[in-house]
């Protein structure tokens, strides 16, 4: 059984975002470390994080509106974020 706390990221699902064409990353439900090489996509996930939970995108540095976070060549993108709803095992 694994304690996930209220307003704990569940899952993060990533499409035509930045440099991700479709990824889902799934933290776990304690210390969650994002670790690669230079160019692996660990700041655009803190990125997807950031917008997913409405920052504004001034905040990150990058870019002045959200559309300059879609993956160049396409669109349309997303963000999906799933949130623990209240304390509860899993």
């Amino acid at each position: 059984e694994t304690h996930f706390a209220a307003g704990c990221v569940r899952e993060v699902r990533v499409h035509n975002f930045m440099t991700y064409a479709d990824c889902t990353f799934q933290p776990g439900h304690s210390l969650n470390l994002i670790l690669g090489p230079n160019g692996s996509g660990k700041s655009s996930f803190v990125c997807a994080l950031c917008i997913g939970l409405a920052a504004s995108p001034k905040v990150l540095g990058r870019a002045d509106s959200v559309k300059e976070f879609v993956k160049r060549g396409e669109d349309r993108g997303f963000v999906e974020i799933q949130l623990q709803k209240r304390d509860q095992l899993v």
